[in-house]
């Protein structure tokens, strides 16, 4: 399955970025949520100390919610709840920040018994998904133009619906 999204050039930017499919039918959104109207005001400020990144977004009969934890629990290493609802039931899995330098980005995913790496390789402008535990590629998120960004994206497995892989990797373009 392949999907294009064109993500905003600003990243402090709540529009929201249309999911379309190859023949460029709408099938989902994703955007930045505020949780108030400081939030929304303090990304004016030139510093910005309590920056939270949440995201949401739909499709199909899917629906995610990324929410980023306390300060406290981020203090070391940034961690994001996903609530994924699919008709009516929820599941919550955990994303955790693995980078050790900055310009080659790693997100590992926990959901239910199995994890995923989510690597950014800047220099050939590619995001790859394996499984933690076997190496399989799940995923590849390719881009294809920086400005404005426009990323494809490739499920190759049934592992990740392509929303959580758009939202992870949406959260990774904005902290990286």
């Amino acid at each position: 399955m392949e999907l294009v999204a064109t993500l905003p050039i600003w990243k402090y930017s709540n529009r929201k970025i249309s999911i379309d499919d190859v023949k460029k039918l709408e099938v989902g959104y994703i955007q930045r949520k505020f949780n108030g109207p400081f939030e929304k005001v303090h990304r004016f400020l030139p510093f910005s100390i309590n920056d939270k990144i949440n995201v949401f977004g739909e499709m199909e009969k899917y629906t995610i919610e990324i929410t980023e934890q306390s300060f406290k629990s981020n203090l070391f290493n940034l961690k994001w709840n996903v609530l994924i609802t699919k008709d009516g039931f929820q599941e919550e899995f955990l994303i955790e920040d693995k980078t050790k330098v900055s310009t080659n980005p790693r997100l590992d995913y926990h959901k239910q018994a199995a994890s995923y790496i989510f690597k950014k390789d800047a220099f050939n402008r590619t995001c790859s998904i394996f499984m933690k535990e076997s190496n399989i590629l799940c995923a590849e998120v390719t881009i294809e133009k920086l400005v404005p960004m426009n990323v494809r994206i490739k499920v190759k497995t049934d592992d990740l619906t392509s929303i959580e892989i758009l939202g992870i990797f949406y959260i990774m373009n904005i902290v990286y």
